[in-house]
C-alpha cells in the first residue's frame, strides 16, 4: 500500500515536470487564442430631425471562431458609458434621440468566450423637423425662437398672393397706437431685431399645442397654441435711452392657420406647409400686479415693430 502511493505520487511529480517544460521547445502543443470579434455597423440615416427613428444594423459584425449567430451585442446610444441594455443576440437596434445633437453611439460585441470588441458612429439630431406637417411647422417656430435663426422663422411664413398675416387680439386692436395687423415683411423685420443677442440677450419661450381643426369656410387646417410663456429682456428700439426692459407673456394663446403648397412649388422636400395667419387672443387672466399691463405675444412683438 505504501509503495502505490509513492508510484503515484512520482507520477504527478513527471507530470507536473512536463508541464513546467512546455514552451522550452516546440514539442508540447499550444492552446489557440481566441481572437476579439469584428465589431461593425451601420446607421440610417446618419442625420435627421429630433424623434427620428434611427436604424442601427451590426449583422456585418463576424469573428473568426465564433457563428454570428451566437455574437452578442449591447448598444450604448448616447456615449455615456453605460449600455441601454443586456447583451442580445439580435444584430438590429433602433433609437430615438429626444435632443438635437451630434451623437457617439457605441456598439460592443461579445464572442462565446466574451471576448469583447467596440465600434463607434455618428449621428445627427437636428433641431429642425421637415416642414410637412403643420405641427411640425409650431415645433420650428419654438426652434427658431431658441437658435434665433431668423431664416428658419422666415421660412415658416407664406409669401405670394396669400401672403402671412398676423393680427392682433381684438382687445389689443381697441389700445391706442396699436394697429389691427401687419403682414410677412414687418413679421419679419421685428424677429430680426428680438433674434439679435446683442439687444435681447434673454429671449425664451414654450407652449402647448392643440390639436388640428379644419375650416371648411377657408379650406385650412388650424391649430390653438396655448399656455404661451414668453420672456424677453432687451433694448427696445427707438427707446435705447431706457435700457434693458424685461416684458413677459405668462398664459397666453394663439390660432395658427397653414396651408399646403402645390407640389409644383415644394422643391425638394415634397409637400410643404406654411403659416398663412397667426391670430393672437386676448388674455383671459388679469395682471397679478395692479398698474400692469398683461402683454399678449402681439403687444410684445410691437415693442420691436419699426415701420
Amino acid at each position: 500500500m505504501h509503495y502505490g502511493r509513492c508510484a503515484t505520487t512520482a507520477l504527478l511529480v513527471a507530470i507536473a515536470l512536463s508541464l513546467a517544460s512546455c514552451g522550452e521547445d516546440d514539442s508540447c502543443p499550444e492552446t489557440p487564442a481566441n481572437d476579439a470579434p469584428l465589431a461593425c455597423f451601420v446607421v440610417s440615416p446618419v442625420e435627421g430631425p429630433s424623434f427620428t427613428e434611427f436604424q442601427f444594423d451590426a449583422s456585418c459584425s463576424q469573428d473568426e471562431e465564433t457563428p454570428a449567430d451566437e455574437l452578442l451585442f449591447q448598444w450604448d446610444w448616447e456615449s455615456d458609458g453605460e449600455y441601454d441594455f443586456g447583451a442580445v443576440g439580435n444584430p438590429h437596434g433602433a433609437h430615438r434621440f429626444e435632443q438635437a445633437g451630434n451623437f457617439e453611439v457605441v456598439l460592443q460585441v461579445s464572442d462565446r468566450e466574451w471576448t469583447v470588441s467596440r465600434e463607434t458612429l455618428s449621428v445627427v439630431v437636428n433641431a429642425l423637423r421637415a416642414r410637412n406637417s403643420p405641427e411640425n411647422l409650431l415645433w420650428n417656430l419654438k426652434q427658431a425662437y431658441d437658435l434665433r435663426n431668423i431664416a428658419e422663422y422666415e421660412s415658416l411664413l407664406a409669401g405670394g398672393p396669400e401672403s402671412f398675416t398676423f393680427v392682433l387680439s381684438q382687445a389689443d386692436q381697441e389700445e391706442p397706437g396699436l394697429p389691427d395687423e401687419w403682414g410677412r415683411q414687418t413679421e419679419v423685420g421685428i424677429h430680426e431685431r428680438l433674434f439679435n443677442p446683442d439687444a435681447v440677450p434673454t429671449l425664451s419661450l414654450s407652449y402647448a399645442v392643440g390639436p388640428r381643426q379644419w375650416d371648411p369656410g377657408t379650406g385650412m387646417w388650424s391649430i390653438l397654441v396655448w399656455n404661451v410663456f414668453l420672456h424677453v429682456y432687451g433694448l427696445i428700439p427707438g427707446r435705447e435711452n431706457e435700457g434693458m426692459r424685461e416684458f413677459a407673456v405668462d398664459g397666453g394663446s394663439s390660432r395658427f392657420w397653414f396651408r399646403e403648397e402645390p407640389w409644383g412649388q415644394a422643391g425638394a422636400e415634397g409637400h410643404v406647409w406654411k403659416i398663412v395667419s397667426w391670430e393672437d387672443e386676448p388674455l383671459e387672466t388679469e395682471s397679478p400686479k395692479a398698474g400692469i399691463i398683461p402683454f399678449t405675444w402681439g403687444r410684445v412683438k410691437n415693442l420691436y415693430r419699426t415701420d
